[in-house]
C-alpha cells in the first residue's frame, strides 16, 4: 500500500464539523486523511469519488437552473391570467376566450403543474456512492486484502456463527468479503445483512441486522470453545443451553469483566489466553468499533469474539445506514462511512497482531499478496 507508515488501531470518533448540512451542490473538500492507516486514501478520494461527486453537483444545479426558469415563467403566466381575467378587456369576439375563468383556471392550472414538476427530479434520486467508495477501498488496501469471490466459504462462517448462538438464525445476504494475510495470519472481513422476522398482530415485517465478521487463523487449535461477549443476556442465554459444557470465568482486568463476559469450556485455558494486556488491547478495539457506530439508528451494538478450532472470530453489530438520496449524503456522512470502513480493515490488522504469543506463528509461504513487504499492525497510539 502506498504511502502508509506503521499501522494503528484507528479511531473512528465523530469528527468536529459545522453543524449546517453541508450538500454538494455547495462544495466538496477533499478527504482529510487523520491516521497512518488514512494515509494515501485521499489520493483515491481523488481519483475514484470526487470525479462523481462533481457530476453530480454539476447536474444539479443544472436541474436547479433550469426548474428556477420554469418557476419564474410559472409565475409570470399565472399573474398574467389572473390579470387579464380580473380587468376582463375587450379582445373582440374571436379572443373573448382569453376573459373566460375557465381559460384562466386552466392556464394557472397548467402552468403550477409545470412549476411543480420542474423541482420534482430533485427529490429523492437515491443517488449514492457506494461503488466509487468499495472502488477506493480496494486500491487503498490492495496490498494485504481483495476482494473475494467466495460465496460458500462465507456462508459456511455465517453458519457456524448462527450454530454457535452468536448471530441470529435468520435469511442473510453477506455484502462484502475482502480476504488476505499479513506476516503471520490469514485474514477475512466478511459484512453481512439478515432479515430477522418480526412477527406482528396481522401482518409479518421483518428488521435489518447488519454485522461485520473478522477472522483471524491461529497458530494452534484453541481446546474447547472460549466465547466472548459484550451482550451479557446472549451469552448467558448460551451458557445454559450447553447442558454443563461451558463454564463462565472471570478475567483479572475489572473494566474487562464489566464490558465483557467469558465462557469456555476450559476456564483455566482462557484466563491463560486472556492476559490482561490482551483485554487492554481488545476493549480498545471495543471503544474504537463500537461506540463510534452506535451513534445513529440501532444504537447499542455488542462485540462478541470465539476462539474455536484455530480461529478467533469477532463480530461487531453495526447500525444499518438510512437509505441515502442526494437530500441526505452530505460531505459529513460521506467522509464519515469512508472512515469506519478504513477502520474495520485497520482493526483486522491490529487484531492479528495483539494475539497472544502462544497463537502466532509466521505462515510458510509469504504473505503479501501483491510481492511486497507484508503490513504488520502496531500497538495503538495514546
Amino acid at each position: 500500500m502506498k504511502g502508509t507508515g506503521p499501522l494503528h488501531c484507528v479511531s473512528v470518533q465523530p469528527h468536529l464539523l459545522d453543524d449546517r448540512v453541508m450538500r454538494y451542490e455547495s462544495g466538496m473538500s477533499g478527504f482529510l486523511e487523520r491516521t497512518d492507516f488514512e494515509a494515501g486514501f485521499a489520493a483515491q478520494w481523488d481519483r475514484y469519488l470526487a470525479p462523481a461527486i462533481d457530476v453530480l453537483r454539476t447536474s444539479r444545479r443544472r436541474r436547479m437552473l433550469f426548474a428556477s426558469l420554469i418557476t419564474v415563467t410559472g409565475a409570470v403566466t399565472i399573474g398574467a391570467a389572473v390579470v387579464i381575467w380580473s380587468a376582463a378587456p375587450d379582445f373582440g369576439p374571436r379572443l373573448a376566450v382569453l376573459t373566460q375563468p375557465v381559460f384562466a383556471a386552466l392556464v394557472v392550472a397548467l402552468a403550477a403543474l409545470a412549476m411543480i414538476g420542474a423541482w420534482v427530479p430533485l427529490l429523492g434520486r437515491n443517488k449514492t456512492f457506494d461503488e466509487q467508495l468499495e472502488a477506493a477501498l480496494q486500491a487503498h488496501i490492495a496490498a494485504f486484502m481483495r476482494p473475494s469471490d467466495n460465496a460458500g466459504f462465507a456462508s459456511l462462517i455465517i453458519g457456524d456463527l448462527s450454530t454457535s448462538g452468536i448471530l441470529p438464525t435468520a435469511p442473510f445476504t453477506v455484502s462484502g468479503h475482502y480476504a488476505g494475510s499479513n506476516a503471520q495470519h490469514r485474514l477475512h472481513l466478511l459484512q453481512a445483512d439478515f432479515d430477522i422476522p418480526k412477527v406482528g398482530k396481522k401482518v409479518s415485517k421483518t428488521t435489518r441486522q447488519r454485522v461485520v465478521v473478522m477472522r483471524v487463523s491461529l497458530a494452534a487449535a484453541v481446546q474447547g470453545d472460549i466465547h466472548i461477549d459484550s451482550n451479557i443476556p446472549r451469552l448467558s442465554a448460551m451458557q445454559r443451553s450447553s447442558d454443563g459444557r461451558f463454564a463462565r470465568c472471570h478475567v483479572d482486568h475489572d473494566e474487562f469483566d464489566v464490558v465483557f463476559g467469558v465462557i469456555a469450556v476450559d476456564p483455566q485455558q482462557a484466563r491463560g489466553l486472556l492476559t490482561s494486556d490482551f483485554a487492554d488491547r481488545l476493549l480498545a478495539l471495543h471503544r474504537n468499533l463500537i461506540n463510534p457506530l452506535a451513534t445513529g439508528r440501532g444504537a447499542g451494538g455488542h462485540m462478541s469474539g470465539l476462539f474455536a478450532d484455530a480461529c478467533l472470530t469477532l463480530v461487531i453489530e453495526v447500525p444499518e445506514p438510512p437509505v441515502a438520496d442526494e437530500q441526505s449524503v452530505t460531505t459529513a456522512s460521506l467522509e464519515q462511512d469512508a472512515r469506519s470502513r478504513l477502520a474495520r480493515f485497520a482493526a483486522l490488522l491490529h487484531l492479528a497482531d495483539i494475539l497472544p504469543h502462544e497463537m502466532v506463528s509466521p505462515l510458510l509461504r509469504p504473505a503479501s499478496l501483491d510481492g511486497r513487504q507484508p503490513l504488520r499492525a502496531s500497538a495503538p497510539s495514546s
